[in-house]
């Protein structure tokens, strides 16, 4: 449905109750929706070219909005003064005032992209309650996150970078102490965070500072709890370091952490920690230690030669050992994914699961591992062309409710199961459509065949289908 052109607002709201769907809300000279004293729900919905701001909340009201794109608005993408609002994975770019506008009310901003608006990308204002979670604030003329008069303020696993008139987060006269923890806060304009000489000061946590303001200055005004982080100068606290975090790909906006850097396994770990999710919505807790900044960062026990992913070379590792036990001939402890002495369909199962993982650094920015490729990274277009899609039994629920999770996004984020916890054999593996899949492989890929001769490869096809008969 679209909604526009009109000569006032092109959805205007009171006392209702109402969901908005798929709608194209555009070229309207007022708001592109305004909303007083209704409970609204908004998704899918493209709000764009408005006159005023793209979508108002006002006095008592209520608004969720999820997968919506508010572009190009004459004010703020989205202006909340009324009761409370959400923002739930939306696009919020381009628009002429603040992205993000809210003064007496409370928002609360999950897994956004907020970029390129003409002053902040988020602002709060007269006694607002912000909480920020998992957003990507990027490129805006103004400060990342401007918040004066605030109470009740969480700001946690946020990229905060490239924002060209301003601080990462500035702060003034704050009512209560803000949560500040898990951000990557880097390459803004004029420094990383500041606070003015009035209000309560932050709690930073687990946060990284890098290279922000043309001084490299990490704080302005007085920062006393600061714990934990990566700071550009020496800074007093605990855990505390100035090591270069090592990101990705700064010039391509990526800034997860390379498995160097020494921001891995810095993290200040308290149970709230474990309850949350990084920037790609990943546990934010791997290898029983949070990372310092908004990026947690995986590894796969399955990527034998440490290339940074798991494919034909590994398989051929793999290979080589199969259905060996400790102290036999090509036994390989590396191979042995679920650490029970015996290489067998067991680790074939993990393995297979984090077939064709990829580090985030090696992913386009912003996605859980395995959600999708980097064309121009080192897989490059011809990983894309050779790879071979994991077969259907891999896709299916053949194990039991408490077991591995063979969705590839999420397979690191989960513990490897006891072996008490897999259904029988018999019910885990379609023996012949793996052995179709394997030959496959096989003949798709010159690497393979130079890492294994085809009589070892041969000896562990027949291995998989004399062991299942």
């Amino acid at each position: 449905m679209a909604i526009g052109p009109s000569s006032s607002t092109g959805i205007y709201l009171y006392s209702s109750v109402i969901d908005i769907y798929d709608t194209y809300i555009q070229n309207n000279s007022g708001y592109g929706a305004s909303n007083y004293a209704s409970d609204i729900i908004m998704e899918n919905c493209l709000v764009q070219k408005n006159g005023n701001s793209g979508v108002y909340n006002g006095s008592d009201g209520t608004l969720a909005i999820s997968y919506c794109t508010m572009s190009e608005n004459t004010q703020d993408g989205v202006r909340n003064e009324g009761d409370s609002i959400t923002l739930n994975q939306c696009n919020i770019n381009k628009n002429s005032q603040n992205g993000v506008y809210t003064g007496q009310a409370d928002i609360t901003i999950t897994s956004c992209l907020i970029e390129q608006n003409g002053a902040d990308g988020i602002k709060n204002d007269n006694f607002s309650g912000p909480t920020i979670m998992g957003a990507i604030i990027r490129r805006n003329t103004g400060n990342g996150i401007s918040c004066t008069n605030i109470q009740t303020t969480n700001i946690k696993n946020n990229w905060i970078v490239n924002n060209s008139g301003g601080y990462g987060i500035y702060i003034s006269s704050a009512v209560t102490m803000a949560m500040m923890r898990g951000n990557t806060i880097t390459h803004n304009a004029t420094g990383g965070i500041y606070r003015s000489s009035s209000g309560a000061e932050p709690n930073i946590v687990n946060t990284i500072f890098y290279h922000n303001g043309s001084n490299n200055t990490t704080f302005t005004g007085t920062f006393t709890y600061v714990n934990y982080c990566r700071t550009s100068t020496t800074h007093s606290g605990s855990g505390n370091i100035t090591n270069d975090p090592c990101f990705a790909s700064p010039d391509a906006n990526n800034y997860h952490l390379k498995w160097q850097s020494a921001c891995v396994d810095k993290g200040l770990t308290t149970p709230d920690v474990n309850d949350e999710t990084d920037i790609d919505g990943e546990d934010r807790v791997y290898n029983n230690i949070a990372d310092l900044g908004a990026d947690e960062c995986y590894t796969s026990h399955a990527d034998f030669d440490n290339n940074s992913r798991v494919n034909f070379i590994d398989y051929a590792t793999f290979a080589k050992a199969w259905r060996t036990s400790t102290g036999q001939a090509n036994w390989n402890a590396a191979c042995d994914l679920k650490a029970d002495g015996t290489i067998d369909y067991k680790d074939l199962c993990r393995f297979t699961n984090d077939w064709l993982w990829e580090p985030q650094e090696e992913q386009i920015p912003g996605v859980g591992s395995g959600s999708s490729l980097n064309p121009d990274g080192i897989a490059g277009q011809q990983m894309m062309m050779a790879m071979q899609p994991q077969p259907e039994f891999l896709t299916t629920e053949f194990l039991s409710a408490e077991s591995l999770d063979m969705s590839v996004s999420r397979a690191l984020a989960m513990e490897i199961e006891s072996a008490e916890s897999v259904e029988p054999i018999e019910d885990v593996f379609d023996v012949n459509e793996t052995l179709d899949w394997l030959n496959e492989l096989w003949q798709t890929d010159e690497s393979i065949r130079e890492s294994i001769n085809e009589t070892d490869w041969q000896e562990f096809l027949n291995s998989i289908k004399s062991s299942e008969q």
